[in-house]
């Protein structure tokens, strides 16, 4: 499996990383260890970097006009990437795409009955926890009240590293 880390990816680490991060430091008594803020943090160092890059590579390309974000951006949007921000399209008969992520969803569900160290438990359920609130946020501000920036963001594209997480699960249950 090829696991590409760029702007959007290293965001999205951000939220699932940075809700552990929380978790942790709003529940211990002590003070949280070096590591719960240094992931996500690194995090944020990556997704800045490759922001600068894109920036400067979009210098270099003569200042092209800018995008207006209007009725006919969100409609060459739907047509040309509806798969990764707008939801209401994804269902087409016969595609087995969101059948099986229901079913890897429930396997991960299954999964969390067996026993597993508490702290990892509750990590792997804050980071989904994470990806479900970027899918609300997705959903609400893409398809029925659509932002520029959430469709830019394309959050959909976070159910890659809840799939992830559920694998995991689902083998450690296995």
């Amino acid at each position: 499996m090829i696991f590409n880390l760029h702007a959007l990816t290293a965001a999205y680490l951000i939220v699932m990383l940075s809700a552990c991060a929380i978790a942790n430091t709003s529940s211990a008594a002590s003070p949280p260890p070096a590591d719960s803020f240094c992931i996500p943090h690194s995090s944020v160092l990556i997704f800045r970097f490759s922001l600068h890059r894109c920036r400067v590579a979009d210098a270099r390309a003569n200042d092209p006009p800018p995008q207006t974000f209007d009725t006919e951006w969100i409609r060459l949007t739907r047509i040309r990437s509806a798969e990764h921000s707008f939801p209401l399209s994804w269902w087409q008969t016969g595609d087995p795409d969101i059948p099986r992520f229901v079913v890897l969803m429930g396997l991960a569900a299954l999964s969390l009955s067996f026993p597993a160290a508490t702290r990892q438990q509750r990590k792997s359920l804050l980071m989904a926890g994470a990806v479900a609130g970027l899918f609300i946020v997705a959903y609400i501000f893409g398809d029925l009240h659509p932002l520029s920036m959430v469709l830019r963001a394309q959050l959909f594209r976070s159910s890659r590293l809840l799939l992830i997480i559920a694998f995991v699960h689902i083998a450690q249950g296995w």
